[in-house]
């Protein structure tokens, strides 16, 4: 073969295979975050990445680009001054086999993980919020393929070159080593600004909420059913806001929100939306009390608090949900008075709950019982009597975290005894049960919550 040199030929060739890597590489990245604009929810929502997960993921592209590029530079240069008589032309036809079979079983196979990944995404893609990644669990895979899509080029090359594709090689991969970085920094995606421009419309972001943290979430809420509240309250002991609709209200006009949300159907008790309650977990208990007593005042009886878990730093992962009953005043609507609270002296037992020291303990009656030891209690109490009732003494000092989670620890001890009567009469998870069935379990141990001031 014919000794190399530098020449005009040489250099289009390079400038036409960096060329095409680079449309390549940004390619995939509009790929991407074209899937990534999938996931903006009515909420202005995204789905995020850390930097460092989003910086590897763009090295990954730019280097399998470049790579592409390479075997299409390799192609164009090589191959161009390849004579049909030469002693190697068996290899060099087995090199070109290489170069596009192995890249295009490559990319057989990346784009088939892609619609996966894509399939997977859109069918998920409801359940994920706030700051997500997946790069950290497959962090080798970007690293390990493109150094074996690298590799897989020179193989046969070695074979027919010997000592002196050794240098070509560590060339080449200096030259997309330098260049992937350089890629990395001019691309033409801009995905932080698409996070900011859909983050500059987000209640959470731009109010700066911090959800009160809990160590379980409910399940999935149909969006149809959904009416978003935000209590925005100052540090001062002002009135706080409401932030719902897309717009921000003064609190008076909570009921013109609920009675725009629920209408005037007669059925609404069956129909009614869930009031999805986005508060800040630094929130003073007496507004988030007074929020709660006006919503039953005006008709309401489903609700869901926002709130985050111990890895997400306080950003909205999910609900809790939390249904109360109507209570009598002015603006109640008439259909809901057969819904009123029951009398509660006529349960004979019943708990009552208060904070004991710094929302780690609570008195039950006259015991006092630590934060992790709550669901235990309960369980014991209400399987010794079933008329149960949970009464709890209303603190300001308590914190929202430590309202939830005392409600969560009530009613997971409730709902494990619905599911071991569940299995005693019927055999099956409460969960499983046809309705005519639950209703007799629910009877019997009846989720009953009251607070008083």
């Amino acid at each position: 073969m014919q000794k190399l040199k530098i020449n005009i030929s040489f250099i289009a060739a390079l400038l036409f295979a960096l060329a095409f890597a680079y449309v390549f590489f940004n390619f995939m990245l509009v790929l991407s975050e074209a899937v990534r604009l999938m996931s903006i929810t009515s909420l202005h929502q995204i789905w995020t990445f850390d930097p460092a997960d989003v910086f590897l993921y763009r090295l990954f592209c730019a280097l399998v680009s470049l790579i592409f590029g390479q075997t299409l530079f390799l192609r164009i240069w090589l191959f161009r001054l390849r004579q049909p008589g030469e002693k190697r032309c068996f290899r060099n036809t087995s090199i070109q086999i290489d170069l596009f079979g192995l890249n295009a079983f490559f990319i057989h196979w990346f784009s088939r993980m892609a619609l996966i990944y894509a399939a997977t995404f859109g069918t998920c893609f409801l359940y994920l919020s706030g700051n997500s990644g997946f790069i950290a669990e497959f962090r080798w895979l970007f690293v390990l393929a493109p150094i074996v899509l690298f590799l897989q080029n020179w193989t046969t090359i070695r074979r027919t070159y010997f000592k002196r594709s050794l240098r070509w090689m560590l060339v080449s991969a200096l030259i997309i080593l330098l260049s992937s970085f350089a890629f990395t920094q001019i691309c033409l995606v801009k995905s932080e600004f698409h996070t900011q421009l859909v983050l500059s419309k987000n209640p959470d972001h731009v109010f700066n909420i911090e959800y009160p943290v809990t160590n379980t979430t409910d399940g999935y809420i149909p969006a149809s059913m959904i009416t978003d509240l935000y209590l925005l309250s100052s540090e001062q002991d002002s009135m706080p806001w409401i932030y719902a609709n897309d717009s921000l209200y003064r609190y008076k006009d909570l009921y013109s929100i609920v009675y725009k949300a629920i209408g005037d159907d007669d059925d609404y008790y069956f129909n009614q939306p869930v009031f999805r309650l986005h508060i800040d977990r630094r929130t003073k208990m007496k507004w988030v009390y007074r929020l709660k007593d006006d919503l039953s005042c005006f008709g309401v009886i489903r609700l869901a608090f926002v709130v985050s878990d111990s890895f997400s730093s306080g950003r909205n992962v999910g609900v809790i949900k939390m249904g109360i009953s109507p209570r009598r005043c002015d603006k109640m609507p008439q259909p809901l008075s057969i819904f009123l609270h029951e009398d509660t002296s006529l349960i004979s037992n019943r708990i009552h709950i208060s904070i004991f020291e710094n929302n780690n303990y609570f008195r039950l009656d006259s015991i006092v019982v630590a934060a992790d030891s709550l669901r235990h209690e309960f369980y014991q109490r209400i399987r010794n009597n079933q008329d149960c009732i949970a009464i709890l003494n209303r603190n300001a000092d308590q914190s929202l975290e430590s309202y939830l989670n005392l409600y969560i620890q009530f009613r997971a001890a409730v709902y494990q005894l619905k599911n071991e009567e569940s299995i005693r009469c019927f055999n099956a998870k409460f969960d499983e049960l046809k309705e005519n069935e639950s209703r007799l379990i629910q009877k019997k141990y009846p989720l009953r919550w009251y607070e008083i001031p």
